[in-house]
């Protein structure tokens, strides 16, 4: 019996969230769970392996070390814990390492549709893609829209609609229009499952007809006796009255009678009884009557033609999405997004009685991670499974879920944080509150108290900031933040730290537009940045800001001073000058008339294999001979064989670039896409991790999110906190479900009925950006920093997260230092980040835990690390058909190598051969199944593969040796001397034994690439790195010498062995 109680933890930034959850985990598994009836999610594959380390490293460190057990067992609240509990628990996990389901929660989902992909009409598994921008879906789609309009109706209609958009706005093209319609639009489309209802505005008829010579007369009558401003501003307002014919757009005339703040009809509205200066500059009684009922008629002009609007944007986001669906069933491809839409609209009673029990089996348990940035489309996915878990009375399944409200920053993705504000509501039908109990984690393990003490100094009171005053939106939202806070603590041992508020440059003459104070405050943060890390090189350093833009100029200004920053995501294939020069060659192949990409060509190693001399090719005769390579033998094909003779002209880093940038262009290529133009976009796209090369980061708060620094420079804050929207909408305070939706209104124009709408909009938008602020300064260990616009600065807006944080001290009494006058606010001193470290934990040596491998059938088969991409950290991208064809494959192939010990040996039946096939790939069908078997049975003829599978020729190999032993498909873990996990599966190991011992081992890693005899060795160099930890794991279970363990990599479709060299 688990008996643990159902579980809402709300966790503060670097309270220890993934260490609680790990710590739910274990403590299931140790109560007797089954590992694999536990579903734990998250939102990125580095999050997933994170956690699912994290559960194996205490396992292991609990095992081998008794301060690390005693802690583990503190931790679970247990009294005792035993060296034998675990070392079932490990076995248990590594037994099932690969069943294990911790998983993003669109991997779940991706597996969830596959296994069901005919009963929930995908047809064969889509290819997925991150968005529509993808291989040009995009424009595919908007050709099929285009190329419908063959009729003068449906033309009529479309114009109508596009029409309905722009009214009184700026020109676009209407590409432009249906893009951005399309980002802003389509997923309360489709969360609304295209329902008009939610869309649809009550409109009054007959307004166009309305007679507004009433109106004209009255202010003519009222404004008598005013003063002549009054009577200007009235006489103005009766000519656009006058002006309003038959064939006139009343909506576009009347709208000049709003134009600005300080018009007359605006301080009306605004209740205001003065209008110019003097002392005759009060509106009258009457006045302000006749005013009004112009108000109000323009307030049912306003909603009338928002009603409008948003009809149209309904309308025509109806038409893209029946475009969408057909281009994307031609094509073969589907987001998650897709995947989660088909599943929201399944039947109930598929997903419980098949889907589920066809995935998995039973899941007795849910743990969700990051429960705030889930969209309510997901959450109607994993409801049904929460129902059933919360609604059993057994005690044997339970529901936990971990998140914080504050960092709730991905709203413009659809996540939505009132589902874990109002959790205890939202599992059972009809809003019955669940049984689930709460546990605040607010002690912060990662920053000191000087900069918990500034923080808690903004947020515990930030509903009383003036700026919030400004506005109810700011009001409101500030509110729900002050309501939600937890003071936050620091952990015991934290050490000092630092914390500065810093202006950036004065502009002497005030005058800086908001363009100049963004690169002054650019230029301010990459000051301290680079000053922070000449005095502190060993030290971590974030730069964060809300803006890209911002993003690039304090990266730029950093390289220019000659340190090694890196961007968002690490770096690219832009910041690369071998790769840069590959790209420019299928810049020209795609543009003939590209002379700065010839020019490049012409000027680097590369001008001799192209044939680029004196008297060679001219431009135009290049392009032409780089489109033919590329025709006739691949892209990625014509890439490596440049490479491969240029190899011994590159560094190390380019030697890396160069080798990534020919997998992703083999994956672009394998999945189908060979348009120059395109493969050059999605390469130069790619956001590239380079761990350990970089000394300062610099990046985007949002991909900030789950990392910490130890010194933060926060800059660019300075600008409005929220900018004007697309749309608004009302949800419901049940549900959640959006109970209403419309086009966003000008300020000047909103009419009280579309008011508290955009109010509630608003106030949730400022919510996300007081988080974003919370996200932001919670990154930082020891130093945080923030680069704010100097007080009084003319320019800048009054509502921003800079004027929140100058809010919260009083810089008016602040004594100003001569040696730093731009310090405005100070907590700590920097000497105190030289001085103290930050305690690390006791790290081991080297150990292998020491569990009993077990060889043959007994072990379930696991694809390589390499297979899984739920086990390393990933860019987060979404996986292509190919990708996930050639996993499966994978999958099925180690599998499959795994039923046989020795060729000798009879091979499985047929029978038993499918039943291992539908056991790793449900999703495969009869007709998958024989392709593979058939390129299984071939792979056997492979002499190379003969070879490693033959009892009599790996004896004769090793003529010390007396018999053999295989593992097969068998999982490992063990601990580096930094402490660091390094887990895996041997895909198949023979050790040679003399007398009942090990003497020598050989290591064999299954690979399914395609590959050739001339490049078999350079894509065995990219597994390098997991072969030599997989041999050296090998090494220390079997009490071997390294050297007497041989490791190869074996391309079973070609029959290619690659040995590694040592």
């Amino acid at each position: 019996m688990t008996h643990l109680p159902h579980a809402r933890v709300l966790a503060s930034a670097g309270t220890g969230k993934t260490h609680r959850l790990s710590s739910r985990y274990l403590d299931l598994v140790l109560r007797g769970a089954d590992p694999r009836t536990l579903l734990a999610t998250t939102f990125t594959r580095a999050a997933a392996a994170e956690i699912r380390e994290r559960v194996l490293v205490r396992v292991a460190k609990g095992l081998l070390e008794d301060q690390s057990r005693t802690q583990l067992a503190t931790d679970l609240n247990l009294d005792l814990l035993q060296p034998e509990d675990l070392e079932g628990v490990l076995g248990s996990l590594l037994r099932h390492l690969s069943e294990l389901q911790i998983c993003t929660i669109d991997s779940f989902v991706a597996r969830l549709t596959t296994v069901g992909s005919q009963e929930l009409g995908l047809g064969s598994t889509p290819e997925l893609v991150y968005d529509d921008r993808e291989r040009g879906l995009q424009a595919r789609i908007l050709r099929r829209i285009f190329d419908r309009l063959d009729s003068e109706q449906s033309l009529g209609a479309f114009a109508d609609s596009i029409d309905g958009l722009s009214k009184g706005s700026p020109a676009q093209s209407i590409t432009d229009t249906l893009q951005e319609i399309v980002r802003f639009g389509l997923p309360p489309f489709h969360e609304t499952q295209g329902r008009v209802a939610p869309w649809l505005w009550a409109i009054e008829e007959g307004l166009d007809a309305f007679d507004l010579t009433p109106i004209a007369d009255g202010l003519r009558t009222a404004v008598e006796g005013h003063s002549k401003a009054i009577t200007t501003a009235v006489e103005k307002l009766c000519e656009i009255l006058d002006s309003v014919d038959p064939e006139a757009d009343r909506f576009t005339v009347l709208m000049a009678t709003r134009k600005s703040d300080s018009s007359l009809c605006m301080k009306v509205r605004a209740g205001e009884s003065t209008y110019g200066r003097g002392k005759d500059n009060q509106i009258g009684a009457s006045l302000c009557a006749a005013i009004q009922r112009l108000n109000d008629h323009v307030d049912r002009l306003v909603v009338e033609e928002y009603g409008r609007r948003t009809m149209s944007t309904h309308a025509l986001l109806a038409c893209y999405h029946e475009a969408r669906e057909e281009v994307r069933r031609e094509q073969g491809v589907a987001s998650f997004g897709d995947l989660v839409r088909v599943l929201v609209e399944a039947d109930p009673d598929l997903l419980r009685d098949e889907l589920w029990f066809r995935l998995d089996g039973r899941i007795d348990h849910l743990l969700l991670d990051e429960f705030q940035d889930t969209s309510l489309m997901q959450w109607k996915v994993l409801r049904p499974l929460a129902e059933e878990i919360v609604s059993d009375g057994t005690g044997e399944r339970t529901f936990f879920s971990v998140g914080d409200i504050k960092q709730s920053i991905y709203g413009w993705r659809s996540g939505l944080p009132e589902i874990l504000e109002h959790l205890p509501t939202l599992i059972l039908e009809d809003g019955v509150r669940a049984a689930i109990e709460d546990e605040n984690l607010y002690q912060s393990w990662r920053t000191g108290p000087e900069i918990l003490g500034i923080i808690n100094q903004v947020f515990s009171t930030i509903d009383r900031r003036p700026m919030m005053q400004d506005a109810e939106h700011l009001a409101r939202a500030a509110e729900r933040f002050r309501r939600i806070w937890v003071e936050h603590e620091p952990a015991p041992g934290r050490p000092s730290g630092c914390f500065e508020l810093i202006s950036s440059p004065l502009d002497p003459d005030n005058k800086s537009t908001a363009a100049e104070q963004r690169l002054a405050a650019a230029v301010r943060a990459a000051e301290v940045a680079a000053d922070l890390h000449r005095a502190h090189p060993g030290l971590s350093i974030g730069v964060l800001t809300p803006q890209n833009k911002v993003a690039a100029q304090v990266l730029a200004l950093l390289r220019q001073q000659g340190l090694d920053a890196t961007g968002e995501g690490g770096g690219s294939f832009l910041d690369c000058g071998a790769s840069i020069v590959f790209l420019d060659a299928l810049r020209l192949a795609g543009h003939p008339g590209d002379s700065a990409a010839a020019f490049n060509l012409r000027t680097s190693p590369l001008k001799t294999p192209l044939e680029l001399g004196e008297n060679g090719r001219s431009d135009s005769e290049l392009a032409r001979a780089l489109r033919g390579a590329f025709a006739s033998q691949g892209i990625a094909r014509t890439f490596e064989d440049w490479f491969t003779g240029l190899a011994g002209q590159l560094d190390q880093r380019e030697l890396t670039r160069l080798e990534r940038l020919i997998a992703e262009t083999e994956r672009l290529e394998a999945g189908g896409l060979t348009d120059l133009v395109l493969v050059r976009r999605e390469l130069e796209g790619l956001r590239l991790d380079e761990p350990g090369s970089d000394t300062i980061r610099v990046m985007t708060i949002h991909g900030s999110k789950g990392l910490a620094f130890d010194l933060v420079v926060l800059t660019g804050i300075d600008g409005p906190l929220i900018r004007p929207g697309k749309l608004v909408n009302e949800r419901d305070p049940g549900s959640l479900e959006l109970r209403r939706v419309s086009r966003w209104v000008n300020k000047n124009l909103l009419p009280s009925e579309i008011e508290p709408l955009q109010t509630s909009t608003q106030a949730d938008m400022a919510f996300e950006r007081f988080c974003q602020l919370y996200v932001a300064v919670t990154r930082a260990r020891k130093g945080l920093f923030v680069v704010v616009a100097p007080p009084g600065t003319k320019n800048v807006s009054k509502t921003s997260m800079g004027t929140l944080l100058c809010q919260s001290f009083d810089l008016e009494q602040r004594a100003e230092d001569p040696r730093r006058p731009e310090l405005l606010v100070s907590a700590g001193t920097r000497d105190s980040l030289s001085r103290q470290g930050i305690p690390m934990e006791t790290v081991p040596e080297a150990s292998t835990i020491g569990f009993k491998v077990v060889g043959g059938t007994d072990l379930p088969a696991a694809p390589p690390p390499s297979g899984r991409p739920d086990l390393a950290p990933g860019s987060g991208e979404a996986p292509t058909r190919h990708a996930e064809e050639a996993r499966l494959f994978g999958t099925a192939i180690h599998g499959l190598f795994e039923l046989i010990e020795f060729i000798e040996d009879p091979l499985p039946e047929e029978d038993r051969l499918r039943q291992q096939l539908r056991r790793l790939c449900p999703g495969g069908d009869r007709g998958w199944q024989d392709r593979t078997l058939s390129e299984f049975h071939a792979m056997l003829e492979h002499p190379e593969i003969r070879s490693v599978l033959s009892r009599a020729a790996l004896l004769e190999s090793s003529p010390t040796a007396e018999s053999l032993r295989v593992w097969r498909e068998a999982g490992w873990l063990q601990l580096t001397t930094e402490g660091a996990l390094e887990v895996g599966v041997f895909d198949r190991v023979v050790v040679f034994e003399r007398a009942g011992v090990a003497v020598g081992a050989l290591l064999v890693d299954w690979k399914t690439d395609r590959v050739d005899a001339a490049s078999a060795q350079i894509h065995a160099q990219r597994y390098r790195g997991q072969l030599e930890a997989y041999r050296n794991a090998v090494a220390r279970i079997e009490g071997l010498a390294l050297e007497s363990v041989q490791a190869c990599v074996l391309f079973s479709r070609v029959g290619i062995r690659v040995t590694l060299s040592v």
